[in-house]
Order: structure tokens, then C-alpha cells, then sequence
């Protein structure tokens, strides 16, 4: 039923014979009956490849945000990422490394779809097929760089630990060294005046 009533109009425009009734609790809003010949008709209308993006099950990459295959994975990302990112930072190397491999996939293509959806809001239709070439290509570039990242670098758990990290680099510490030791001379100079 959610189905029929989200797409009421496009199945109406598409098959004017649906059957509808008026709401009990506000007449203005009209629903659609159900039984099972509507399913069937709901059925064939969503074969039919003329019908509405938003119903469409195809998934694109470069309108990403258009489709119910592409929304549904998208919320699926949503509560994956949810889970994986925290349960990685945790977890022992043998598990970590796939999991980073997979995040290298997700974190991109979920940013992909969210910045279509924003694409599709504010980007003016006259350049917005533009903005998605775009985005994919940042996107693939953000994607394998997470890939060599997590197999030739550090990784990504790795990276994210390192912005709340105290150590040093070697280079930092012989400078802390050096500046130490001046602040001793200085002060051993001053006090045997």
C-alpha cells in the first residue's frame, strides 16, 4: 500500500482505469483499492519501460540518485557504514584489511549518490549532466586512491587513528631536540651571569 500511495499519480497516469477511494480520515486523499488484480496491474505498469524514474529498478552510475534500486542500496550503505566503520577500527588486522577494502567501495559510492541527490536539487538542469560526469570521475579517483591507500599505505584506519595520534616523526622529534637544548643553553648561560 505505501507503494501505491507514494506513485498514485504515476500509476494513474499510466492505467486511468485504477480503482480509488476517498481516505476516512482526510477526503481530500484518495488511495488505491487493493486486491489482487490491482497487484497484477501494479505488476505489468512496473515492467512497462515507459514508466516513471522514481519507480524505475535500474541503477545508474551516473544519475545515481535516480531509481529505487539506487535509493534502496543507498539506505542499505547508510546502516552498513554505520556498523563497519566502528566495528573496523576495533577489530584485529586479519579482519580489518577486507573490511577497509570493502569501505574503500562503499564510502565512495555512497558520497556518489549523496552528492547526486544534491546535484539534482541545486546543480541548474542545464549543466547537470555535466556535474554527474563530474562527480563520477571524482568519485572513480577517490575510490582507487582508497585502494592504494589501504594496500600500499597505511590504510584507512590506520590515516583516521593518526589525527588524534601524539607520536612524532623522526624529523619532528630531532627539532624538539634541538629547541629543548637551545632553551637549557639559555637558561644555563643567563644563570651563570
Amino acid at each position: 500500500n505505501t507503494y501505491l500511495k507514494r506513485n498514485y499519480n504515476t500509476i494513474q497516469s499510466l492505467n486511468p482505469n485504477l480503482k480509488t477511494t476517498t481516505s476516512k480520515y482526510d477526503p481530500r486523499v484518495e488511495k488505491c483499492s487493493s486486491n489482487d488484480d490491482d497487484d497484477k496491474e501494479i505488476q505489468a505498469i512496473s515492467q512497462d519501460p515507459n514508466r516513471s524514474k522514481s519507480t524505475s529498478p535500474k541503477v545508474d552510475l551516473i544519475e545515481a540518485d535516480v531509481g529505487y534500486l539506487g535509493t534502496k542500496y543507498f539506505h542499505y550503505m547508510n546502516f552498513g557504514l554505520l556498523a563497519a566503520f566502528p566495528i573496523v577500527l576495533v577489530a584485529p588486522k586479519v579482519i580489518q584489511t577486507p573490511i577497509e577494502l570493502a569501505l574503500c567501495l562503499f564510502f565512495p559510492a555512497h558520497a556518489h549518490i549523496s552528492m547526486n541527490y544534491v546535484i539534482s536539487d541545486y546543480v541548474p538542469r542545464s549543466i547537470q549532466r555535466y556535474a554527474r560526469y563530474g562527480m563520477l570521475a571524482a568519485s572513480a579517483v577517490a575510490t582507487f586512491g582508497l585502494i592504494r591507500l589501504t594496500l600500499e599505505g597505511p590504510g584507512i584506519v590506520a590515516t583516521f587513528k593518526q589525527l588524534w595520534s601524539t607520536t612524532t616523526t623522526p624529523k619532528e622529534k630531532e627539532q624538539l631536540k634541538s629547541t629543548e637544548l637551545k632553551e637549557v643553553v639559555k637558561k644555563s648561560t643567563e644563570e651563570s651571569k
